[in-house]
């Protein structure tokens, strides 16, 4: 352990009187059990733990665990390449007050655990603006009362689990899971639950109670009073080591301008300049004015190519205006390699193609795919 906080130094789990008022910042621990420990006492628990800017590199185990603190603040953390693909970030439990912002994870366990945290009505805890890609929960609540969950960007499976977590602030944050739940709750209870963006590329988005429900559409109507204003589908996280968004459009002036939380989790501004309301998830950004995005090649597949195949290509619209290719054309390239190497480019001058829309464009020419595996 880097830091250990106890009172047994030969025995991690021995819980006693640790401590108060200690700062762990500006470090960086690699290839290590855990990062910080903190093992404190029920009866006698410590108080203002600061877990501040710290950098976890191949950790084994985890990178946080703190038990019995009254205080605890784990701020501005990155947490990444931990040593084992079951290897946790936080994990907390018997918190009274906690602040858990601004953390950057990226591990093959899970991201944050809270465990009866903040289990005297009235005390909150805030978990805001935390970047989060687990292999397992993404922010689960066990046992917990009173929790800001506000202005994350998750993708784990599932992205949110709660657990008899009880009067729970929900708002502004992006639930997006691989192939398992975007939301997973069993007996939690909601102040608000909205402005949230929840996606899945598995069979079920969420489970409420033990009930799974498949779509979104049935999401909302299984929780009636919440989510109206919730969305669902992709936002275009910048890649799966950075959950930034720089092109999509379905997080942007999109969340609850009564959350007040006035900065995203690198310092920039909430709302951005010359927006009224929020982006849902942790990253403020301002999609560029105009830009195309080419998605992906469609052809066909198979074996059996000839030498007269049609190709066609997906693109996207991910800017903030409307597009009429009549006035801003634009020309695409292309290039095949293998036994029968050609290029060639077309210009596209016809047609508009709004914010957000899909359009397909073919070729203005066959191409010869006959013979083996070319690379378009």
């Amino acid at each position: 352990v880097g830091v250990f906080m106890g009172p047994s130094i030969t025995s991690n789990f021995t819980e006693g009187d640790p401590g108060k008022n200690i700062t762990v910042s500006n470090c960086e621990f690699f290839n290590l059990e855990q990062a910080v420990q903190v093992q404190a006492a029920n009866l006698t628990p410590s108080k203002n733990i600061s877990i501040i800017n710290n950098v976890v590199i191949s950790g084994l185990d985890g990178a946080f665990s703190i038990d019995n603190v009254d205080s605890t603040y784990i701020i501005g953390n990155k947490i990444e390449q931990m040593g084992l693909t079951t290897s946790d970030a936080i994990f907390c439990e018997d918190l009274e007050t906690f602040w858990i912002n601004r953390n950057e994870i990226y591990v093959g366990g899970d991201g944050i655990i809270l465990s009866r945290a903040n289990d005297t009505a009235g005390v909150v805890g805030e978990v805001i603006n935390n970047i989060i890609s687990g292999g397992f929960n993404g922010i689960s609540i066990l046992n917990s009362v009173s929790s800001q969950i506000l202005h994350n960007s998750v993708e784990a499976n599932p992205a949110l689990n709660l657990n008899n977590a009880q009067s729970l602030d929900c708002r502004n944050n992006i639930f997006t899971a691989d192939q398992g739940l975007a939301f997973n709750a069993f007996n939690a209870s909601f102040t608000i639950l909205d402005y949230n963006i929840y996606k899945t590329n598995g069979t079920n988005i969420a489970s409420n109670n033990g009930g799974t429900i498949s779509d979104f559409a049935s999401f909302q109507a299984a929780l009636p009073l919440y989510n109206n204003n919730s969305l669902n589908g992709d936002p275009l996280f910048l890649s799966p080591l950075d959950f930034r968004i720089v092109y999509g459009q379905l997080a942007n002036d999109a969340g609850d301008s009564t959350v007040t939380v006035f900065t995203d989790i690198d310092g920039d501004v909430r709302p951005s300049n010359g927006s009224t309301r929020p982006d849902i998830g942790a990253d403020e950004y301002t999609p560029p004015a105009y830009d195309l995005g080419l998605n992906r090649l469609l052809s066909q597949k198979g074996f059996c190519f000839s030498d007269t195949d049609s190709v066609s290509f997906e693109i996207t619209n991910y800017g903030l205006n409307n597009l009429d290719f009549s006035v801003d054309s634009f020309e695409l390239f292309w290039e095949i390699t293998g036994p029968n190497n050609q290029s060639g480019s077309m210009v596209i001058n016809a047609d508009t193609l709004n914010v957000g829309d899909t359009a397909t464009i073919w070729l203005n020419t066959t191409v010869y795919f006959s013979n083996m595996e070319p690379t378009f």
